[in-house]
């Protein structure tokens, strides 16, 4: 991966804060949902799979009604109306980052004027190159969700819960090898966005351009993919920390026998948590824009060779 490509992805980043804020709203919805996943992956594992009480959950965030498969409306309103909000706004502030992201260095490379009118209408500049990508964006979205981490592990979970824990090997071994296929299709994919948002290409067209040039950059597309990887790994984990102590001083309260102290303590933790659900998604919002701006600055690149070599 070349350095002078991160080099003006941290540069972007560190110098044009409109990019974070504009960012931030898909961010939070997206940090909100994946929370809500886990959180009844956790109660689904801690009752279902290792058979343990389900007291805390009852006690502390009331999510866990019947152990046996009634349904939670509160839970199912919350899911249905944060996955509504994503699917309208993320395909449409995912065109318009990367629309940013492209003004933005084009003007740092001086292609653009730098007019105090120009930058003040990057905000609508986004908007509406977001509205007017969001079909295609959306459906490419669609066909990625298979291949989602997210996918698969509610995949697994779905998987062991039918099943049952006599069958993990199994499914482990299944959900393993759809897990390198997904990879696989990652890989191949990585590209796509760029060729629908800048090419006007649709979503199979796009996959398909995006397929060539990984595949003409296969060794640094496979490099570029797995730092990135590890990246949203490492943000995985640190989202993880934030979240557990709070979690867990939160499960100690509710346990309390001093109505005021529980209640004034848990009030701090709600606040707490807030915070942190805060900081988290301003995180994912500056890796997501981060890596947007290297798999960008790594297609134009590809783009350029590739017309220098005159195919």
């Amino acid at each position: 991966m070349a350095k002078q490509v991160v080099e003006e992805a941290w540069e972007i980043l560190t110098n044009e804060p409109n990019m974070k804020r504009f960012n931030f709203f898909p961010s939070i919805l997206s940090t909100i949902a994946i929370g809500e996943i886990l959180l009844y992956q956790i109660a689904f594992i801690y009752v279902q799979i290792f058979g343990l009480s389900h007291d805390f959950f009852d006690r502390v965030l009331g999510v866990v009604e019947d152990v046996h498969g009634k349904t939670i409306w509160g839970y199912v309103a919350a899911f249905v109306l944060v996955y509504a909000l994503i699917a309208v706004a993320v395909p449409i502030f995912q065109g318009g980052l990367l629309a940013l992201i492209d003004k933005n260095i084009r003007i740092a490379r001086g292609e653009l004027p730098t007019s105090t009118e120009r930058r003040e209408h990057f905000y609508s500049y986004a908007l509406s190159r977001g509205f007017i990508k969001f079909f295609p964006v959306f459906e490419l979205n669609n066909i990625m969700i298979p291949f989602s981490l997210v996918s698969i592990l509610i995949m697994y979970s779905w998987g062991l819960r039918i099943f049952g824990m006599e069958s993990i090997w199994i499914i482990s071994v299944v959900m393993g090898i759809y897990l390198l296929v997904s990879i696989t299709a990652n890989i191949l994919f990585s590209y796509s966005r760029f060729f629908i948002i800048f090419e006007d290409k649709s979503p199979f067209e796009a996959i398909g351009a995006s397929i060539e040039m990984a595949l003409d950059n296969l060794s640094e597309t496979f490099e570029l993919y797995f730092t990135v990887f590890l990246l949203y790994l490492r943000t995985f984990f640190t989202a993880l920390i934030f979240l557990v102590f709070p979690f867990l001083i939160f499960a100690a309260l509710s346990y309390l026998s001093i109505g005021l102290v529980r209640t004034v303590g848990i009030g701090l933790l709600i606040l707490v948590f807030l915070f942190f659900i805060g900081l988290i998604a301003h995180l994912n919002s500056v890796v997501e824009i981060f890596t947007q701006t290297v798999w960008y600055n790594t297609y134009r690149q590809n783009k350029r060779e590739k017309a220098l070599k005159g195919e």
